[in-house]
């Protein structure tokens, strides 16, 4: 066997210092990744020095290039293509906050344009249908939404999912959506103002016996546009809405102070209606573009809906999974989680998964959340995940069928919700009642 191979270093981290004018060498096959992170810092003369990871044939590099080699019956004949991403720290448990109930859900109240430098505020979606609103600074408290909709012995408020439309920049109001297991209505949609600590609930529309919704998308190209996916007589539904592009917020706030506004009065109506698109349920769905819509079932099945058309435009068969998470990559590409612990990265140019995603070690890897980095300069591909194993583990699109790394939540059992937040923080929440927070 040769004591040397050819690499063809690549990446596709943005800016010109991450470039090398010449990207083909010979080099050991002892060369190690912290010999390979010394060599790439001299070659692109960084100020201080960066720590890379590095991808061949999207598995992360951990062993020398001969061990690699060897363990993967690649051949030294021809040139290996490498690509180098900028390595992420192991995350560490930086604070944790105790609520009073279970944590369903988490989202960032960020701008329209993401700021890597700023913390974000943040809301956290309690199981009993409550809203709490946090300092990205401080992770004080600002602000509790309480439960609208009247709870009796017979029913059980329990929140299914949040999410926000836009942001008021002048006055800091934040268009809020959510949808309740056992509640009276369909949706509830509030203007809330945190500053003063207020709410007003724009619109809402009551719900017949046979319906139930379990998740909202929103479309990332039209911000009033949104979708909610369920079953509608025992059938999978999924309903697509548009805000009013004229609605003054301010104007609605000042009418409903005046009188008290029926509900009949401020319903919605679907632009546009798929039923019979799975059996039994609807479990998720996202937006790609304003074109097309993706959604997952419990009936092993990924459907692509043609929005414009109004047509099934493509369906993925998912081996006897059911979904149980989705998330929009980019508006070609998607990843799903499983309630197997399976998540798969989906281009809709190839019919079939590209990627798949699995810790081998995993005991109870239902896959209930997924978050992409929104540094999209340092960390494009990297996303975490949430799971029923007391674990969130830190994957790249392009490294790998393992994760980067796996986070141990101690407390929490099964964990609901994982975001990424600000600058460099990792929320998460789950049935141990507490907001963790993880700095990396």
């Amino acid at each position: 066997m040769k004591k040397e191979i050819e690499l063809k270093f690549e990446t596709d981290l943005a800016g010109e210092e991450y470039k090398l004018e010449n990207n083909v060498f010979q080099l050991p096959l002892i060369s190690t990744p912290e010999k390979l992170n010394q060599l790439l810092n001299k070659l692109l003369s960084f100020e201080r020095p960066k720590k890379f990871s590095f991808l061949i044939n999207n598995t992360k590099l951990t062993t020398s290039l001969e061990e690699y080699i060897n363990s993967n019956l690649l051949t030294t004949e021809q040139a290996v293509t490498i690509y180098y991403i900028l390595d992420m720290n192991q995350p560490e448990k930086s604070n944790t906050i105790k609520e009073d109930e279970w944590i369903r859900c988490i989202e960032n109240l960020q701008k329209m344009k993401y700021n890597p430098k700023k913390s974000e505020n943040y809301c956290v979606g309690l199981f009993n249908g409550e809203i709490s609103f946090y300092s990205g600074e401080s992770n004080n408290k600002i602000y509790n939404l309480k439960q609208n909709s009247p709870v009796n012995e017979d029913t059980l408020i329990m929140l299914n999912d949040i999410k926000f439309f836009r942001i008021n920049n002048e006055n800091e109001n934040h268009i809020l959506i959510k949808v309740c297991k056992n509640s009276n209505n369909i949706y509830d949609i509030f203007n809330v103002d945190i500053n003063n600590q207020s709410n007003t609930l724009l619109f809402s529309e009551e719900k017949a016996d046979n319906e139930y919704y379990n998740n909202i998308a929103l479309n990332p190209f039209n911000y009033n546009m949104f979708s909610l996916s369920g079953t509608e007589n025992d059938t999978g539904v999924l309903k697509i809405f548009k805000l009013p592009e004229d609605m003054d917020l301010n104007e609605t706030k000042n009418k409903t102070n005046k009188k008290k506004r029926k509900i009949e009065s401020s319903i919605l109506k679907p632009e546009l209606v798929f039923d019979n698109l799975h059996k039994n349920l609807c479990s998720n769905s996202i937006f790609l573009d304003n074109e097309y819509i993706v959604t997952g079932g419990d009936d092993y099945t990924l459907n692509i809906y043609n929005i414009v058309k109004k047509n099934l435009f493509m369906t993925y068969n998912t081996n006897y999974k059911n979904v149980s998470s989705m998330i929009r990559v980019t508006n070609k590409s998607f990843l799903v989680g499983y309630i197997d612990g399976t998540i798969k990265y989906y281009d809709v140019n190839i019919n079939k998964a590209v990627n798949i995603f699995k810790d081998p070690n995993s005991t109870y890897g239902y896959i209930s959340d997924i978050s992409m980095s929104n540094d999209k300069d340092n960390h494009p591909m990297t996303f975490v995940t949430s799971s029923y194993d007391s674990n969130l583990r830190l994957w790249d699109i392009r490294g790998g069928r393992l994760p980067l790394y796996k986070i141990n939540t101690e407390e929490t059992e099964k964990n609901y919700a994982a975001k990424f937040s600000g600058k460099n923080n990792i929320l998460s929440g789950g049935d141990g009642s507490s907001i963790n927070i993880f700095q990396y």
